[in-house]
C-alpha cells in the first residue's frame, strides 16, 4: 500500500509541475492531491528506524579521514547514521548557499564557514585540523638520477635542502604535466600554486599545469597517468601506501586551517560537531597525516 502512494504522489507531483510549465495560474487547485498523498504516506513511515541520518558536506581534502570519524561516531550508543557528500570546498559552500540541506560543512579552509555564519546560513564554526600539502608521482630510475644531482644544484644556490628537493623532483627530467585542485575552489589548489611561487616556478611551470575539481580528482589523474606529478593534502599522499610522496614544507605556503560549520543545529549534527573536536576524532585526524589546531 505505501508503495503505491508513493509511486501516485510521484505521478501527481509530475503532472502539477507540467502543469505549473504551462500555465501559473492553474496550479493552486492540484495541491490538495499531493497534499493527502504525503499524509498518507507519513503514517506509512517506520517510527522505529533510529535518529536521522547526519549529512555531512564535506572537502575532498579530508574525505577520507571523515570516513574514518563517521565510523567512530556511528559505533557510539547515541550515534546517528552519517551520510557524507564530497566535493570541492568552493562548489560545496556554493550548493549550501543555494539550498543544499546539509547539516554540517567539512571545508579545506576557514574562510567559508566563516562567511555562511556570517550569512546566517551557519549556525556555530571551529577549526578541526590544519591541513598539510604534498607532491606524489611515481618516480623512476631517471627521476632519481635527476633528484641526486639537482639537489646538489639547488643547495649550492642558497636553498635549503627541503626546498632544493621539491625544486628538482618539479624539474625532473619526463615531468610534462603537474596536477593541483582547482585554486578558485579548492585551498589546496591555490596553496600548491602559492608553494610554486615562492619557488620562482610559477611562470615555468603554468603551461604544464593541468587543475582538477578538487584534490579527489587531481590524484586520480597522477594515479591514472594524466599527470606525473600532483599537489594534495599530506593524509590522501599516505592513504595510498606505496606511492611515492613529499611533504611540502610549511614555510611555502599559508596554514591550511580547515573549519567545520554547524549549519543545523538538530541533536545528531550538535553530537557530530563535537565529535569532531574529541580526544579519539584527534588521534584519527593526526594519524591521518593533519595538524591539530593549538585550540582544539
Amino acid at each position: 500500500m505505501c508503495h503505491l502512494l508513493a509511486t501516485s504522489l510521484r505521478f501527481a507531483a509530475a503532472r502539477r509541475s507540467r502543469w505549473h510549465i504551462r500555465d501559473r495560474h492553474r496550479t493552486e487547485g492540484h495541491h490538495a492531491v499531493p497534499l493527502a498523498l504525503a499524509l498518507a504516506l507519513a503514517g506509512c513511515a517506520p517510527t522505529d528506524d533510529g535518529p536521522r541520518p547526519v549529512r555531512v558536506a564535506v572537502a575532498a581534502s579530508a574525505a577520507g579521514v571523515t570516513r574514518e570519524l563517521a565510523a567512530l561516531f556511528e559505533a557510539r550508543a547515541d550515534g546517528a547514521p552519517v551520510e557524507l557528500s564530497i566535493g570541492s570546498t568552493g562548489g560545496l559552500y556554493a550548493q549550501i548557499r543555494n539550498g543544499a540541506e546539509f547539516d554540517l560543512f567539512l571545508a579545506a579552509d576557514a574562510e567559508r564557514p566563516r562567511l555562511l555564519v556570517d550569512e546566517g546560513l551557519g549556525q556555530e564554526s571551529r577549526t578541526y585540523a590544519m591541513g598539510r600539502l604534498a607532491l606524489v608521482g611515481a618516480l623512476d630510475e631517471a627521476w632519481d638520477a635527476a633528484l641526486v644531482g639537482g639537489v646538489g644544484d639547488a643547495a649550492r644556490d642558497g636553498e635549503s635542502e627541503g626546498r632544493a628537493t621539491l625544486i628538482a623532483i618539479l624539474q625532473a627530467p619526463g615531468v610534462q604535466h603537474v596536477a593541483i585542485a582547482n585554486p578558485a575552489t579548492a585551498p589546496y589548489g591555490a596553496a600548491a600554486l602559492e608553494v610554486l611561487e615562492r619557488l620562482g616556478l610559477r611562470s615555468e611551470l603554468e603551461p604544464r599545469l593541468v587543475q582538477g575539481a578538487d584534490v579527489g580528482q587531481t590524484h586520480h589523474f597522477v594515479a591514472t597517468g594524466a599527470a606525473e606529478l600532483g599537489f594534495v593534502s599530506l593524509a590522501q599522499a599516505r592513504a595510498r601506501e606505496g606511492e611515492p610522496l613529499f611533504e611540502i614544507p610549511a614555510d611555502l605556503f599559508t596554514e591550511l586551517r580547515q573549519d567545520a560549520v554547524l549549519l543545523d543545529d538538530s541533536p545528531g549534527a550538535r553530537a557530530f560537531f563535537d565529535h569532531l573536536g574529541s580526544d579519539d576524532a584527534r588521534r584519527v585526524l593526526e594519524g591521518a597525516g593533519f595538524g591539530l589546531p593549538s585550540d582544539g
